[in-house]
Formats: C-alpha cells, sequence, structure tokens
C-alpha cells in the first residue's frame, strides 16, 4: 500500500491525506451527532409519555374510586390496582401484556425500554390513594424512533459525503495552485540542463519555501556556471601555454635527427630539448595546484 501511495504524485498524495483524515472527522462528527440525537429523541420520548401518564395518575390522586377516560388514539396506557389487577388498557401487543407485571415492579417515576417482540419505552408512574398503590403505564413503540435517528443519520452521512467530495476536489485545486511553481520551476530546469536557456529559475512573489528553494537553486547554477566559466578558461590558457612549448620541443627533436651526425649540434638540441620537457612540467604541475585549489573553493 505504501509503495503504491509512493507511486502517486505529490498533488495525490495531499489530496488523499486530506480527505481520509476528512472523512474519520466527519465519520466521529456523525457518530457523535447520531448519541446526542439518540439522546434527545428519547427525553422527548419520556416527556410525552409522562404527559400520556398524566391525567391517570392525577385522576387516581384525586379519587379514591378514580373514574378513567379511554386513552387517545395511539396511546398505550394501561391502569392497574393495587392488586395488580388492569382496570384500564389500550395495549394491544400481547408480548407486551406479558410484561406489564414485570414493568409493575418498576420504581416511580422510571423510563425503561423493553424488548417484547419489539422495542418499546415505557413510563412508570406509582400514584398513591386511599385504597393503595396503582401503577399507571405508558409506552410507546421505539421502532419509531430508530426510524427517525436512522432516517437523519442517513441524511448527515449523504451531506458528509457531499463535503467530502468538495473537500478532495478544493484540496486538489490548491495542491496544483500551489506546485505550479515547482512545475515552472521543473520546466525551466529541463531547459537548462539541455543548454537551451542560460538563465534563472524563476522565483515566485510570495515569500515562501518555494522562493527560497528557488533561490538556493539560482545561487547553485551561479556557482556552477562560474566554476565552468574558470575551466573553460583554464583549458583555454592550458592550451595556449603548451602549444608553444611542444611547439619549439617538435622543432628541436626534428633539428636534432638532422644533426645526428654532429655531436656538439645534437648536445645543444638535447639540452634546449630539456629545457621545454621542463617548463612542460612546470605548467602541467601549475594546473593541477589551479585544478586543485578549485576544487576545495567549490566544495567550501
Amino acid at each position: 500500500m505504501i509503495r503504491r501511495l509512493r507511486n502517486l504524485s505529490l498533488r495525490a498524495r495531499l489530496t488523499l491525506g486530506s480527505v481520509g483524515v476528512a472523512a474519520l472527522v466527519i465519520a466521529a462528527l456523525v457518530m457523535v451527532m447520531r448519541v446526542q440525537v439518540d439522546n434527545v429523541v428519547a427525553n422527548a420520548t419520556r416527556t410525552l409519555l409522562r404527559a400520556d401518564a398524566s391525567p391517570y395518575v392525577a385522576e387516581v390522586e384525586r379519587s379514591a374510586d378514580p373514574s378513567f377516560r379511554a386513552p387517545g388514539n395511539g396511546q398505550l396506557v394501561a391502569v392497574l390496582d393495587p392488586s395488580g389487577k388492569r382496570v384500564l388498557s389500550s395495549i394491544e401487543q400481547r408480548s407486551l401484556l406479558r410484561k406489564l407485571p414485570e414493568i409493575a415492579r418498576f420504581d416511580d417515576g422510571s423510563s425503561t425500554a423493553i424488548q417484547a417482540g419489539s422495542s418499546y419505552r415505557v413510563v412508570v408512574d406509582h400514584p398513591q390513594s386511599a385504597s393503595g398503590r396503582w401503577t399507571v403505564i405508558a409506552a410507546s413503540d421505539a421502532q419509531g424512533e430508530a426510524l427517525v435517528i436512522d432516517s437523519l443519520t442517513g441524511g448527515v452521512v449523504v451531506a458528509g459525503v457531499l463535503v467530502l467530495a468538495c473537500f478532495g476536489g478544493a484540496t486538489w485545486l490548491l495542491s496544483c495552485a500551489a506546485l505550479r511553481p515547482v512545475s515552472r520551476m521543473r520546466r525551466e530546469a529541463e531547459r537548462l540542463s539541455a543548454g537551451e536557456a542560460d538563465a534563472d529559475l524563476p522565483v515566485g512573489d510570495a515569500r515562501d519555501e518555494l522562493q527560497a528553494l528557488a533561490r538556493t537553486l539560482n545561487e547553485f547554477l551561479s556557482r556552477t556556471r562560474d566554476a565552468a566559466a574558470r575551466e573553460r578558461q583554464m583549458v583555454s590558457d592550458a592550451s595556449h601555454e603548451l602549444r608553444t612549448p611542444l611547439a619549439i620541443l617538435t622543432t628541436q627533436l626534428e633539428l636534432a635527427s638532422l644533426d645526428r651526425g654532429d655531436a656538439a649540434a645534437l648536445q645543444v638540441h638535447v639540452k634546449q630539448a630539456q629545457h621545454n620537457v621542463a617548463r612542460l612540467a612546470r605548467l602541467a604541475n601549475d594546473l593541477l595546484t589551479l585544478s586543485r585549489a578549485d576544487e576545495a573553493e567549490r566544495v567550501d
């Protein structure tokens, strides 16, 4: 995986990295949002259930022989007398009805999620009357809460994906704009390496790392050009300095070959040739010294 990422361009790696971080942040926000919405919906449901139960609680507390009106449409309410007998119930789900004795043992004012075939949220109140301790139970199918939360979460996820796509596109465009000076420098460097130009790399107006890089590379190019110019001048001077003694040495050797019968003349030519050879040796040593000095200067 890492090897594949290394084969991608810098723009692609910046975009993928930014999108990955943004995706993690958005996922964390969605999870936090879901938990918060779940709490809000649960609190709202508890409030509604307490409102459904409050008329029956008030009726029990008001009268020793309470008379209850029928619950409204969609309300799941059950009232149990002190003996545990159901005197009122709009709950038709058998699985939940079987759970009523267990639910009746919950503490006063408790709110609990019950699994009875389906998931229900119930609120239990134990009002007191002259006849004893009554139980009022209000329930709601929690499936509606789940549908609301899932629908909201789905909408947030879709919005997050759209935001992520826009963020990725913006990151790609910004990285392209940020790296455009690098592309210009690369093209100019290719021209310079091919010998098509003798100019400096372009330096941007922004005072950033790219400007510092361009200035450093231009200084390096300037030193390289100066060193190349000195080397060319050195070669030219060496060629000029070596041409004369070589020509003289060649002439003296030719004359020596002509005077081979004259020992005195031959000795004179040999001495002159030795003198020119010594001169060539000094020139070679001087060139070597200059070359080492130039190399040390470039290293410094």
